[in-house]
């Protein structure tokens, strides 16, 4: 006597819920590595806004130092350190040191005549840098800017 037929579609029950599961699975994997690459991708945004931030404070601090003719006469031997707010949203969000001017090249201005030599003023060429860094964030994000410049000083004006 042989057993009891089973209908073809009988012999399925259960698996379609196991495919269904292991789906399941597999797409919330997908969204799990979605969402940890999304959190991945904002960190690296972050940490690429703070240190261009950083690198503004330091450029700032550079150009406040330029506009200023007492840079180039009587700068300092150390290093001067501000705290500066690059965003302009009133907190001082990064401490920045300005290193002391190096005097590159110090020459007599061209266009004076030879017997006007001695009263001509001199053309100097500066290296200016300057560190910021991170103080509110607590990233650690940091910059330097070094920045070339020429400036006409009196005849009195001397290269150290």
């Amino acid at each position: 006597m042989a057993g009891p037929r089973l209908l073809p579609g009988r012999r399925q029950q259960g698996s379609a819920l196991l495919i269904s599961l292991i789906l399941l699975v597999v797409l919330m994997l997908f969204g799990v590595t979605a969402i940890r690459t999304g959190m991945v991708n904002l960190r690296i945004a972050r940490n690429v806004q703070l240190t261009m931030e950083a690198q503004a404070a330091a450029q700032q601090m550079i150009d406040n130092k330029i506009s200023s003719l007492s840079t180039f006469t009587s700068y300092t031997t150390a290093g001067v350190t501000s705290d500066v707010d690059p965003t302009g949203n009133g907190s001082t969000n990064y401490s920045v040191v300005f290193d002391t001017p190096q005097c590159i090249h110090i020459k007599a201005a061209p266009g004076y005549s030879y017997s006007m030599a001695a009263y001509a003023p001199k053309d100097t060429i500066w290296r200016l840098s300057a560190s910021a860094t991170d103080a509110s964030f607590g990233s650690g994000a940091s910059a330097r800017v070094t920045t070339g410049v020429k400036v006409r000083l009196p005849v009195t004006a001397v290269c150290d």
